[in-house]
């Protein structure tokens, strides 16, 4: 009997440890009220020059299993989803720690995102950019450094 305990704890514990490693959408909306603050070093031409603090929100959807929101403080939507991983017949979709994003609301339209969640837990934000990708301005870009998992009362 204390064999097959035993037994029974060691596979636990393997299967634990081999675990796949979270997706983005795992680390972002796993909790509904996920937000995460930067540090902006370089703006659009309209916004001041940096370094300043900017808060980022991840929501579920609601509506798909694989995607989500991205708010910006000012108050620009994204929809966002995971990147796949691999590539070509080796690819897996919604797999990724990183993510890309497209703006959902007026303030945010022509825009978009991408990040990489790192950290234990998702608790970072690396390479976290946004973008213009259409227009006359479609080179301008925001440059955010690490953000990092806001753990205080939103």
């Amino acid at each position: 009997m204390k064999r097959a305990v035993f037994v029974v704890v060691a596979l636990v514990q393997a299967s634990i440890s081999f675990a796949a490693p979270p997706t983005c959408f795992d680390a972002l909306v796993r909790n509904p009220r996920r937000t995460y603050v930067c540090t902006v070093f370089a703006g659009f031409e309209t916004e001041p020059a940096g370094p300043y603090q900017y808060a980022l929100r991840f929501r579920a959807n609601g509506q798909s299993a694989n995607s989500f929101f991205l708010r910006l403080e000012h108050g620009a939507t994204f929809g966002c989803g995971c990147d796949p991983r691999g590539s070509g017949k080796n690819s897996t979709l919604w797999t990724s720690n990183k993510f890309t994003c497209a703006g959902v609301s007026p303030v945010a339209s022509g825009l978009a995102a991408t990040g990489r969640v790192t950290g234990p837990d998702g608790a970072t934000i690396s390479d976290f950019k946004t973008f213009q990708f259409h227009g006359k301005d479609s080179a301008a870009s925001v440059t955010f450094g690490n953000c990092a998992l806001f753990t205080g009362n939103p």
